[in-house]
């Protein structure tokens, strides 16, 4: 039964660590005027047109949405962050961690290395709207957070594994 559960844990995180990397890697792709849409827990992009006014309009997609489903992302990714570093060792080697935070890492990183992508595409497209800036400033700061708090943990794990490496993402780039 204990092995059991010890495989659950490992599918799961990595289940669930998968589609995260699928949702930053996708709002890392968003440019100026694109818009994207949370619709049952996946996310995708809609490119500015009439047709995707009219139909944002009629499926109610409103802006606190956006912000919403970003917030709801960046949740799960701290709250898996949390799980694979607490997870015993016994069920997730540290090799697996290290994998499973790096592939985070890198997904992160899309989202907030780029002005003109990712949430700082959003920010240009929502220009207009103060209240929606503000809410996606604060995106932006949390990401830089969460990024600096994964490189800490990719590290100690690097450190333990004695991985060396010959790059790093930086945000001071």
């Amino acid at each position: 039964m204990n092995n059991f559960y010890n495989i659950y844990t490992i599918n799961n995180l990595k289940q669930r660590s998968e589609k995260l990397i699928i949702a930053l890697k996708i709002i890392g792709r968003v440019t100026e005027t694109d818009k994207l849409q949370f619709r049952y827990r996946d996310v995708s992009i809609q490119k500015n047109s009439y047709i995707t006014s009219m139909y944002r309009y009629a499926w109610g997609d409103r802006r606190k949405d956006t912000i919403s489903g970003i917030t709801s992302i960046l949740d799960e990714l701290e709250n898996n962050i949390i799980e694979c570093s607490k997870t015993d060792h016994k069920i997730i080697s540290s090799m697996d961690k290290y994998i499973i935070l790096s592939r985070l890492s890198s997904s992160l990183f899309d989202i907030i290395k780029n002005p003109n992508n990712g949430l700082g595409a959003l920010s240009t497209t929502y220009s207009n709207d103060a209240v929606c800036q503000a809410h996606l400033e604060s995106l932006t700061e949390r990401s830089h957070l969460i990024y600096k708090d994964l490189l800490q943990r990719i590290h100690e794990y690097k450190i333990e594994l004695n991985i060396e490496s010959d790059r790093e993402d930086s945000l001071d780039e």
